[in-house]
């Protein structure tokens, strides 16, 4: 790299001045928050603070009363619910308080769950599915059922946080 030159990342989200109210409730003002592809952050605060209304809207479950949140540029506001859900889809995971895997299925199995609905090839899912199986330390898991509570949650986050099939995957982390 040349001195002087600058990298620009890649801006995954962004919240530009978000604020949110319930009823009289201030719950978010004036957020401001920028977030580079492949850059993680851990939100932490006492219970009733925001935490997981912060992280609805940046699904794009939760609307702010003012302000801004872009995900790789697409203002959230003016996307309707197909697109929503189809950037839900293809660009985001999230991992939930709740687990969400099929405990019916295999580690393996939990994990290449989107890429399989994305019609992702083989090899490709092979790949990704162990890159994240070993991120996690359940590389030796892999055709096993979900079976222990911390697995439970390793395993979530395995599942994902798979690359979705343009590459590009959001992580939000509930604590």
């Amino acid at each position: 790299m040349e001195m002087g030159t600058e990298t620009k990342k890649t801006i995954a989200l962004e919240f530009r001045n978000v604020s949110l109210s319930f009823d009289e409730r201030k719950v978010l003002s004036d957020i401001n928050l920028t977030l580079g592809r492949g850059e993680m952050i851990f939100v932490t605060g006492l219970s009733g603070s925001g935490k997981s209304v912060l992280l609805r809207m940046a699904m794009g479950l939760e609307r702010p009363d003012s302000g801004q949140i872009l995900i790789e540029g697409n203002d959230l506001g003016l996307l309707d619910e197909a697109e929503l859900l189809n950037l839900r889809s293809t660009r985001m995971g999230m991992v939930f308080q709740e687990d969400s895997l099929f405990t019916g299925l295999t580690a393996y199995d939990n994990v290449a769950f989107r890429l399989d609905e994305h019609g992702v090839s083989q090899a490709e899912t092979d790949e990704a599915v162990k890159e994240v199986l070993q991120f996690v330390g359940l590389e030796k898991d892999a055709e096993k059922l979900p079976e222990e509570r911390y697995q439970f949650r390793r395993l979530t986050v395995s599942k994902e946080t798979t690359p979705a099939p343009r590459g590009v995957l959001n992580h939000f982390l509930c604590p």
